[in-house]
């Protein structure tokens, strides 16, 4: 009896312990939640940090498009010491505690992005807890103080979801890198062993780019009018934990395929016609399997060779030229698509050796396999032969489909000479 008393007295103790209310609690009312956070260099040794705070209305009223008629976000910026002293000191003017917990991005300005300070300032930023590593990085071409306050997105009330959502684009479309992140960030820059690729973006009109594919473009080269003014494409290059250069989006998506995980599952492509150079053939990249890596590091000079599987389904011949059903012309298209990305690969590759002296394809996660451990990985200093390194890409591509039509529509032009008759139909 005694012994049952005791243990309904120690489970009363153990259950008010962990019943010991609210008094650390905060409330909703008393938060103001900070959907991104923009850095510049300030004046001496500060940096210009812009905070954009969520309106709270906006959060809890259950819309996702815009019309609302509230006020999205305010946006604040201060010069102060770091990202954290300016997070205190913004309180002078907000009546609500400021919390980064929930801040989807990092803007950084390029001119501060290309500053040996830079890396100083985020990394120290990132020991308090509400700095969640998951945080995407943008790259503005102008001040990040600029671009939040003139990006006005239609479509959203909520900031977040904006960001959130854009950030993630290029699961779709590949034309910004994958996993932009802080965590990323920090990994790329401690190893030294590969670049890291950042989002690129701009709220500024830049001289366009006339007649380009779809993804040779830097963010503001864009011909487009309506909507918001910010354009993220191509990724900015960042070397111990600073920038050194950029890619478009076209460079971005040989960047996807030359590494060895399909984070990119599909996306749409134009090719110029083999067969007929006034059109563009509309197709869907397909990455079905991992792109295989092979290294030789025994020699003077490191050797990789490169294969890439990709899977095509041919969506638009705007040409007529009969693709579908002339085995010949298939296999003259398919030679050609392989040639073309191996030249255009390659020609990215040297881009990589010569002006960023690093390597953006995470190759140096296969070379880690050639070493017992990694101090000796560390000690062959992959960065430093990788501009050294002789590279051999091939690609091979699986035409799957010509879309829902075989055959292709007769032509209402008249061919009266021999323009635009494909070599294999031309006379000599």
């Amino acid at each position: 009896m005694k012994f049952k008393k005791l243990c309904i007295i120690l489970v009363v103790i153990f259950m008010c312990s962990i019943l010991t209310g609210c008094w650390d609690k905060v409330e909703l009312e008393d938060e103001g939640y900070v959907a991104a956070i923009g850095i510049d260099k300030g004046a001496g040794r500060n940096v210009r940090v812009t905070f954009q705070i969520t309106n709270p209305k906006t959060i809890g009223s259950g819309r996702s498009g815009g019309g609302s008629g509230e006020i999205k976000s305010e946006v604040m910026t201060l010069e102060a010491p770091s990202v954290l002293s300016a997070r205190d000191l913004i309180t002078i003017s907000v009546t609500r505690r400021i919390s980064l917990a929930h801040a989807k991005v990092v803007i950084v300005g390029e001119q501060f992005a290309r500053d040996e300070s830079f890396f100083r300032y985020i990394e120290a930023s990132l020991r308090d807890k509400e700095m969640r590593r998951i945080m995407t990085i943008i790259v503005s071409r102008e001040p990040a103080e600029e671009f939040i306050k003139k990006n006005n997105p239609l479509l959203e009330d909520r900031m977040q979801k904006f960001y959130e959502f854009t950030s993630r684009r290029w699961k779709e479309t590949g034309f910004v890198p994958p996993f932009a992140n802080l965590n990323r960030f920090m990994q790329r820059t401690e190893t030294h062993g590969s670049l890291f690729l950042a989002i690129y973006a701009t709220t500024r009109e830049f001289p366009t780019k006339k007649g380009a594919d779809e993804g040779a473009y830097m963010p503001g080269q864009i011909e487009k009018s309506g909507g918001s003014p910010a354009e993220m494409i191509g990724g900015a290059v960042f070397k111990d934990g600073k920038m050194i250069g950029k890619l478009d989006g076209n460079e971005m998506r040989l960047v996807s395929m030359l590494r060895q995980e399909p984070e990119t599952k599909a996306m749409l492509v134009t090719f110029l016609d083999p067969m007929d150079n006034k059109y563009r053939i509309d197709a869907r990249i397909i990455r079905e399997d991992r792109t295989k890596i092979k290294l030789n590091l025994e020699g003077e000079v490191p050797v990789i060779d490169t294969y890439v599987p990709l899977t095509m389904d041919i969506l638009g011949i705007p040409s007529f030229v009969d693709y579908a059903e002339n085995i010949d012309k298939q296999k003259f298209l398919k030679d050609y698509l392989e040639k073309y990305l191996e030249k255009i690969s390659l020609k990215l590759v040297d881009k990589t050796q010569k002006e960023f002296a690093g390597d953006p394809f995470q190759w140096d996660l296969a070379a880690r396999r050639k070493f017992f451990t990694y101090d000796e990985f560390h000690k062959y200093d992959w960065m430093k032969h990788y501009p050294e390194a002789k590279v051999n890409i091939k690609f091979e591509i699986n035409i799957r489909s010509f879309g829902k039509q075989l055959a292709p529509p007769s032509n209402p032009m008249e061919k009266g000479n021999d323009e635009g008759i494909s070599p294999l139909e031309r006379k000599e």
